[in-house]
């Protein structure tokens, strides 16, 4: 069965506990969180980024963080690299949400 770029991030994101809907919860110190953004054009997602950084920073999260410059490809790759590295969760900026 071949699935389309779409199909193995929501997949993946669903397998991973995220159904689309922010979740907040206070986890344990040492979690690794994966913020992959579409670009940082935006002045709110400067500053959400700012803001999840402090967050993560408070409770002692490593936040790996990756920009994928409005390229669907590249955050399609990025995503399937903070899987492999088993990251314990990823916030995702969308760069298009009808990929295929």
């Amino acid at each position: 069965m071949r699935l389309s770029r779409r199909e193995f991030t929501i997949g993946s994101l669903l397998a991973a506990g995220v159904a689309g809907l922010p979740v907040f919860a206070k986890a344990q110190g040492g979690k690794t969180v994966a913020l992959l953004f579409d670009s940082l054009q935006s002045p709110f997602w400067v500053s959400g980024l700012d803001i999840m950084r402090r967050k993560g920073k408070e409770n002692g999260w490593t936040m790996l963080e990756a920009i994928s410059n409005l390229d669907d490809n590249k955050q399609f790759e990025q995503v399937k690299s903070m899987i492999s590295r088993k990251v314990d969760a990823i916030l995702i900026i969308q760069t298009d949400s009808s990929a295929g």
